[in-house]
């Protein structure tokens, strides 16, 4: 069973989020909170882990539910291929 996951992360913005939104959810199958590290950066502790490979949608919305964003998030058998992701969010 696959567990990746566990390693720091950045979301990017194309448009930024209003200045009072200082920390965002973004939801893989978990929901993550994320805190703003610089206007168009929140920045999460720990991505989830998955049980399989694959491509996720990722949902990124504010503490009070308005949708800011959507993404996805590919997770990678490691012994396969290099770990190396970003996440934009359009």
């Amino acid at each position: 069973m696959l567990k990746q996951g566990g390693t720091p992360f950045l979301l990017e913005f194309e448009t930024l989020p209003p200045r009072a939104v200082t920390s965002v959810f973004a939801t893989f199958a978990v929901r993550c909170q994320l805190n703003r590290r610089e206007p168009a950066f929140f920045a999460g502790e720990s991505i989830p882990g998955a049980a399989t490979p694959g491509t996720v949608p990722v949902v990124v919305t504010t503490q009070e539910g308005n949708l800011l964003g959507e993404t996805t998030f590919r997770y990678i058998d490691s012994n396969e291929e290099g770990l190396a992701e970003s996440i934009a969010v359009k």
